[in-house]
């Protein structure tokens, strides 16, 4: 069985190492994946760097695909149609073929110097370096920090605790590091000397959960969930889905309340509807706020838009997203691609905002996400520092990936921004998950994905993380 297992495609085992993302969360699989890699490529010290390179490249490849297969099923939801879903699959492996180029380039710089470091030391700077090219996939818009290995722990809530104290990456390291040591086979001093660091990260998160005293409530929010299907959010009847909008706000709205609707929840563009203060306000129950997301339109160019009125007719706040989608919201140098990629967006081509990194609401200042932006870490406790907000609103559509996998991942990822940052925060999506979540990346309520609902709950107060005061 073990040489059966040892002589498995390390592409396979790539893909086999991906169960541990949502919703799934067999994150066990997925240090026994990293251990396979790990053994083949440095237990004999016999292969070239050249080698190294290609194997960790193809494990990067399969294990790339298995996580972001969901992105191919939005193609359908271009102006193609479902000829779009012919694109998919090149799609997907162009994109994993670029990520396992990010996972490679780690893996043999580490292997490279070897000859330089103590022995003892190489498992953990693999990890390093492993968790340092998922850092670096964070700073710029075409990173795509997405499946970091840290995220596979986001289903466990004493093991998600450690990102308070190290974020994402230190997750990353409490997966990775187990797979490297034990790979690599130092003697047992050494294998403890790792190891025990984990458990006892394993046992404070465990006790940081159980021993948690009910938070104060700083306020009330509503979280209406539409369920549009995405093949009628932009070619639908825009005027009738605004009614249906319209009418939640009205029948879920009450008194006093912070009511969040999705991305995009208003398809018309904020700017062809110059009384939208009013019209919202009406269907507003005294000293409630809105929040919703709304494209809109300034000096000709168009912005992927969230927006804070007020019962009393007042626009707040409003936010322009800054971290666009590229080949969904944006084409990367349009004038050079291709006409049929040039159309690929739904919805418009939006602009890069330059609002501030905060909205302004009745109920105090914001940190607001809109879908993509959710899976910046740097970005956000950037913001967080800087812009001292009470709590955090996510937008998002997620409409685009149905009922695949993408939904749940980016759910998990979002849990682990408020681990990091102790924030609580609100997150609506069109056909879900929403959910209010506190500071501790618990799930206070939620909504099924692809239900049509509302929920009445408290958003806590926010608590101190070691990793926010690092920063």
């Amino acid at each position: 069985m073990r040489t059966t297992i040892n002589k498995l495609p390390i592409f396979i085992v790539g893909v086999i190492s991906a169960v541990g993302f949502a919703p799934l969360f067999w994150w066990p699989i997925t240090i026994a994946g990293l251990y396979l890699l790990f053994k083949r490529l440095f237990y004999n010290n016999q292969l070239s760097p050249q080698a190294i390179f290609i194997q960790s490249w193809l494990f990067g490849l399969g294990f790339s695909c298995a996580s972001l297969w969901w992105v191919g099923g939005s193609f359908r939801f271009t102006p193609y149609g479902m000829w779009g879903l012919t694109i998919a699959p090149f799609a997907v492996l162009g994109l994993s073929a670029i990520m396992a180029i990010l996972i490679a380039i780690p893996v043999v710089s580490a292997g490279y110097i070897r000859k330089w470091i103590p022995a003892a030391m190489f498992p953990l700077t693999i990890a390093l370096f492993w968790v340092g090219g998922e850092w670096l996939r964070g700073l710029t818009i075409y990173g795509f920090p997405w499946h970091l290995l840290g995220y596979t722990l986001a289903g466990n809530l004493p093991l998600m605790q450690s990102a308070s104290l190290g974020g994402v990456w230190l997750l990353s390291i409490m997966v990775i590091l187990p797979a490297t040591v034990l790979a690599l086979q130092p003697n047992r001093k050494l294998i403890a000397i790792h190891l025990i660091p984990i458990i006892m990260l394993i046992g404070w998160g465990w006790q940081r959960i159980h021993n948690v005293q009910a938070l104060p409530i700083q306020n009330t929010a509503i979280i209406i969930q539409p369920n549009i299907p995405q093949d009628l959010k932009w070619s639908g009847n825009p005027a009738l889905q605004t009614r249906e909008i319209l009418d939640m706000i009205d029948k879920f709205s009450k008194p006093n309340h912070l009511v969040v609707l999705p991305e995009t929840a208003i398809t018309f563009i904020k700017e062809d509807i110059p009384n939208i203060e009013t019209i919202i306000a009406d269907r507003l129950k005294v000293d409630s706020t809105l929040v919703t997301g709304i494209p809109s339109r300034r000096d000709g160019k168009y912005y992927n838009s969230m927006l804070s009125i007020n019962s009393n007719a007042e626009l707040v706040g409003l936010y322009d997203k800054k971290k666009l989608v590229p080949f969904g919201e944006f084409v990367p140098l349009r004038e050079l691609m291709p006409s049929f990629i040039q159309n690929m967006t739904q919805g418009g081509e939006y602009s890069r905002g330059k609002s501030p990194n905060n909205l302004n609401t009745s109920f105090g200042n914001v940190l607001p996400l809109i879908c993509y932006e959710a899976i910046f870490p740097q970005n956000i406790i950037k913001t967080a520092i800087t812009m001292q907000p009470k709590f955090m609103i996510n937008i998002t559509n997620d409409g685009w990936f149905d009922n695949t996998s993408g939904p749940y991942q980016h759910f998990a990822i979002a849990r682990v921004r408020s681990v990091e940052t102790g924030l609580g925060q609100i997150r609506a999506a069109n056909t879900g998950i929403s959910a209010i979540i506190d500071g501790y990346g618990r799930v206070l309520n939620r909504i099924k994905i692809k239900h049509s609902y509302y929920i009445d709950g408290i958003i806590p107060i926010q608590i101190d993380t070691v990793f926010r005061r690092l920063q």
